[in-house]
């Protein structure tokens, strides 16, 4: 393999890795996918968050050293999550990765870190989320239906039946386990829905674009500039569409709505100028360059796609600053043995 086709090669591959990186935080139901920081996580021994405060319901003691299945691995206030608990949520979250990612993009390292430890980490945060939701959900009158509940256990009872015996004793998998893990999953997303209520007006632009970015830093900014006007000036001569010769030149190429209720309203300034088709770039962003086509703008189902691309936005950032708020109440603590599994 010659020089260029390695760092092809080594390119897709970290952008690969980068994408499903991206997709861990996306597999799980949506309560579970927020990234919100989590106040007061430590280990056994580590400060406590609000310790001294009356207000804050101080953590459940955490076990360490050797685990077992009822071991207390993580604790969020008086709530306790289990070893089996943990070891299920692994499960339910690595699996459709590990099928979709061969090993060698699983323990890949890119940005000092590989997809199974993204993954566990991620793990932890959505874990410690859901807790708080449901502690949460008894205040805010939020609860599940008799319905609710058994179509939840069906659902639960149907995976367990599709899991192979080995995985059920390896990841300590029951279907009690199963039971509590879909029902508060419903719970915390009834409750990111109460506090997400959405307030807003409508946009009057928006596009379609696909797009190939390169991400930079203050010291390999100018090189990377460099790599994305050479792709788009083989772009410009290439007979094919935009997403064949990204394909053809190893990069990701992704297709994105953008319009006027952006933050950074850069893509979409930069889009309303082309025409169907169109290339523009390499655009300069907060901490990429860009280099992107139109796809359609302004049409009835573009502008719908946006407006609820939008909704959603909005109605995250209305749940993390109640989440912030709310997640103060609870001291939490992770078991330093699970910590350094």
């Amino acid at each position: 393999m010659n020089g260029k086709s390695y760092e092809r090669t080594e390119s897709r591959k970290d952008e690969q890795v980068m994408n499903g990186k991206r997709i861990i935080r996306r597999l799980l139901p949506l309560c579970l996918i927020l990234g919100v920081g989590v106040s007061g996580l430590t280990g056994c021994h580590g400060r406590k968050n609000g310790s001294g405060d009356p207000k804050v319901q101080k953590a459940h003691a955490v076990d360490r050293g050797k685990l077992k299945d009822k071991s207390v691995v993580i604790s969020v206030g008086d709530t306790t999550v289990t070893y089996a608990e943990y070891l299920t949520y692994q499960w339910l979250l690595q699996t459709p990765l590990k099928t979709a990612y061969p090993d060698a993009l699983w323990n890949y390292e890119f940005q000092g870190k590989s997809m199974d430890q993204e993954s566990l980490e991620e793990l932890l945060k959505t874990i410690i989320q859901i807790k708080i939701l449901v502690k949460e959900s008894d205040g805010n009158n939020v609860s599940l239906g008799v319905d609710e509940i058994k179509d939840m256990d069906h659902k639960a009872d149907e995976l367990y039946a599709s899991i192979p015996e080995d995985e059920v004793k390896n990841y300590k998998i029951s279907k009690e386990l199963l039971h509590r893990i879909y029902e508060e999953n419903n719970l915390a997303v009834k409750m990111y829905e109460v506090w997400g209520k959405d307030v807003g007006g409508e946009g009057t632009e928006a596009e379609k674009i696909q797009k190939v970015t390169w991400e930079f830093t203050p010291e390999d900014k100018e090189e990377k500039y460099n790599e994305a006007k050479a792709w788009a000036d083989g772009r410009a001569s290439y007979a094919g569409n935009f997403m064949s010769y990204a394909a053809q030149t190893g990069k990701l190429a992704k297709e994105e709505y953008v319009g006027d209720l952006d933050k950074d309203e850069t893509l979409h300034k930069e889009a309303l100028l082309l025409e169907k088709g169109g290339m523009a770039g390499p655009v300069e962003t907060e901490d990429a360059y860009v280099v992107l086509s139109l796809v359609d703008k302004n049409s009835k189902a573009v502008l719908e796609t946006y407006q609820s691309q939008i909704l959603s936005i909005r109605q995250r950032e209305n749940f993390v600053t109640v989440y912030e708020i709310r997640a103060q109440k609870y001291e939490v603590k992770v078991s330093h043995s699970l910590v350094q599994k």
